[in-house]
């Protein structure tokens, strides 16, 4: 090779690496710009109490839901929740609910535990907003709403960045991408719309590859168990603790509810089953064999739990009576 043409192939390889750079910069660019895109729009702000309807709601369809009915499941949730409480509106994220259907849907042998996850968690975030809701406004209910507050600011319920910064961040590469074309020489084929149009361009090759080699990576990978978490089991309760709140519950409704609760778990404790939140009254029943000496009181529990919260029926005192009543008989509560 000639001497004279060193310094040119020196710096059109120095131009090439500086385009490669480039290249990567603008991909991990579009993909902190794409986590900021949702399917979905977040609803109008609710009220505290519309909100612990709709939680109620999810906690009696996903129980009970097949993968099959995940997707229309997942269409009915926002993407975040705007609820307005005494201090003012709380933005709760579901994408994590949205995300636990749709890898439900598309791996049903999943389902199972992904669904006793969203189940504990969306009962967890349901009985946060009742407390809230129940605690009358006095001044030891700060405590109260601030403690809920605090649940809603975790990690796991707020968004990792905002919109606004993210527009900077994209006009900030956006401008050293052109200011990078130009000491390239790109100002030679065309203005600035046509660096930006190329760079972005660009950027989206790079993402497409780095994508490629990511999920070669994984798919090769032989410490893909080390990456696998799961949530801790939730904190359970013990029979005496739900008949309990069953007995003081003011609302025939949340009564039956706990009574029903307090049933499984006392089953549970004698041995009559295994835990499992996702199980559903009638697959209860069909674990208790016809001569279990405890299977009549169950059914009325269990009958009167389904009516009520399912069947659409009205519950009355005389209804928290008589649940309360079969609590005793099966030694939930003690004897008066």
């Amino acid at each position: 090779m000639p001497h004279s043409t060193r310094p040119r192939v020196r710096d059109f390889y120095a131009r090439a690496s500086a385009l490669c750079f480039a290249i990567l910069i603008g991909g991990t660019a579009i993909l902190w710009a794409s986590n900021q895109t949702s399917d979905v729009q977040p609803r109008p702000s609710i009220e505290l109490s519309a909100f612990v309807t709709e939680l109620e709601h999810l906690l009696a369809v996903i129980p009970r839901a097949q993968p099959a009915d995940l997707a229309a499941v997942r269409a009915t949730i926002p993407a975040s929740w705007v609820v307005q409480t005494t201090n003012g509106e709380v933005k709760v994220p579901a994408a994590w609910l949205r995300r636990e259907l749709e890898e439900g849907r598309r791996d049903s042998k999943t389902w199972p535990s992904r669904r006793a996850d969203a189940v504990a968690q969306l009962t967890s975030l349901r009985l946060e907003a009742v407390a809230l809701q129940a605690i009358p406004s006095t001044p030891a209910a700060s405590d109260a709403r601030a403690t809920l507050r605090d649940v809603l600011q975790q990690k796991e319920f707020r968004q990792q960045a905002g919109v606004t910064l993210m527009s900077r961040l994209r006009r900030v590469i956006s401008d050293w991408l052109v200011r990078l074309w130009r000491w390239l020489g790109g100002e030679r084929i065309g203005r600035r719309s046509t660096a930006v149009v190329f760079a972005w361009f660009a950027g989206f090759a790079a993402l497409a590859a780095l994508g490629w080699w990511v999920v070669r990576t994984l798919r090769t990978s032989p410490n893909q168990g080390r990456l696998a978490l799961t949530a801790p089991p939730p904190a359970r309760k013990s029979a005496r603790a739900w008949a309990l709140q069953a007995a003081a519950a003011a609302d025939p409704r949340e009564a039956t509810r706990f009574a029903y609760r307090a049933a499984v778990v006392r089953l549970e404790e004698e041995g009559a089953w295994r835990a499992d939140e996702a199980r559903t009254p009638r697959e209860h029943m069909r674990l208790l064999p016809a001569s279990h000496r405890r299977r009549q009181l169950f059914a009325e529990v269990a009958g009167r739990f389904e009516e009520i919260w399912f069947g659409g029926r009205t519950p009355s005192n005389d209804d928290t009576r008589e649940t309360v009543a079969r609590l005793r008989e099966l030694g939930c509560l003690p004897v008066d």
